[in-house]
């Protein structure tokens, strides 16, 4: 990332167990393992940053940039609204599919 190089995130499910994206991109933010290791800290990155690899990078990587990956006229505009995000308590307050409310 500090050398401007496009980060994608991803969930990779039904290959890996814990598919949540909130956990994972927890993960990348706290570099923690579910026994609680921690693994590469000098790789840790922001709460933006990850949210950012996890939409926007993975629509860059995707090559469907123009349609996903932000919430602007003539995407998608599938996303969620979080009520708070923590470890204990990330829960989802709405979700929204075409800009619709389905939740």
């Amino acid at each position: 990332l500090d050398y401007g190089i496009v980060l994608s995130l991803s969930t990779d499910a039904p290959v890996v167990k814990n598919y949540h994206p909130l956990t994972n991109i927890s993960a990348a933010v706290k570099r923690k393992t579910n026994s609680g290791k921690t693994l590469a800290e000098p790789q840790q990155i922001n709460l933006d940053e990850a949210i950012y690899a996890y939409t926007m990078g993975s629509a860059i990587a995707g090559n469907c940039a123009d349609t996903l990956g932000s919430i602007s006229k003539h995407k998608f505009a599938d996303f969620i609204v979080l009520d708070g995000f923590d470890d204990a308590n990330n829960r989802v307050k709405q979700t929204y599919i075409g800009g619709k409310p389905c939740l």
